[in-house]
């Protein structure tokens, strides 16, 4: 990875160019005779470390790690019930709802 990292800051190597190396990896195998099925499981090989060679997180946060976990997720439910309720606009339709038990 620290071999990537360089050309990843330096020489901005990203996705397109991870493209035409899989691109470039598939003309060859085919120009050698590679059968089509055997291409594909190389290419699908190549791809499964695209994420490694970026440097980037092979698994991206999801939303709910990405807004602090259940405390902040907690925090804006709370906040959103908040103006839920005092707009007009649409408080009305929580009038007969027991909202400590709505946040449940």
């Amino acid at each position: 990875r620290k071999a990537h990292q360089k050309l990843v800051d330096e020489q901005g190597l990203n996705d397109s160019h991870m493209d035409t190396i899989v691109e470039l990896l598939g003309k060859t195998l085919k120009e050698l005779g590679v059968a089509d099925a055997d291409i594909t499981e190389a290419a699908a090989i190549a791809n499964s470390v695209r994420d490694e060679v970026l440097c980037r997180d092979p698994k991206p946060k999801s939303l709910y790690e990405r807004l602090g976990g259940a405390p902040a997720v907690d925090a804006a439910v709370d906040q959103f019930y908040e103006k839920v309720l005092a707009d007009k606009r649409v408080n009305f339709f929580f009038k007969n709802t027991d909202m400590r038990k709505q946040r449940r």
